[in-house]
């Protein structure tokens, strides 16, 4: 975990130093904190959402569930509201949830790129939160908005409030 939080730290460091001066935007401190901590699996585990932000769009902690396993957090998922679609956990092995993802269609042509996307976010992040599981796969028919495979927290960090310039 130590070498998870210290290699997000460089990376976050190396980026907003490795621009000039002028473009660094003022970044909220405590953004930061908590994005930090949600890269590296550190809070508490629950269902995470997308939300519009100033016409960004960054991951929040929509729902906590302490002590949540696997199977709840599918079935959470599951459960929410909109037009999303449903998964079947499949297993769990060496750190790595299996889903599939029931209506490919609707993921892949019907929820256009950014729904898809916001919808691959979310879960990811969801189970990432559980002790032990760093990586998400998702097996549904490629189509034009979104792809099957394995995904991780950090293939969404443009997702991160921290990313964008606060106004």
């Amino acid at each position: 975990m130590m070498n998870r939080t210290f290699a997000a730290a460089v990376l976050l460091s190396a980026l907003v130093t490795g621009a000039n001066a002028q473009s660094v935007p003022r970044w909220d401190r405590g953004a930061i904190d908590l994005y930090m901590n949600s890269i590296t699996s550190d809070g508490a585990p629950g269902i995470w959402a997308v939300k519009d932000s100033n016409g960004a769009s960054i991951l929040y902690l929509a729902k906590p569930m302490n002590n949540a396993r696997v199977k709840a957090m599918v079935d959470s998922l599951n459960a929410a509201k909109g037009d999303n679609p449903k998964m079947a956990y499949l297993k769990t092995e060496c750190g790595t949830v299996f889903v599939k993802v029931i209506d490919s269609d609707l993921l892949t042509e019907r929820m256009g790129t950014t729904g898809a996307e916001s919808y691959l976010a979310a879960a990811t992040y969801s189970f990432t939160s559980l002790q032990g599981i760093a990586r998400v796969h998702f097996d549904f028919e490629e189509g034009d908005h979104a792809s099957p495979g394995t995904y991780m927290r950090l293939n969404f960090f443009h997702f991160w409030p921290i990313w964008h310039e606060p106004k």
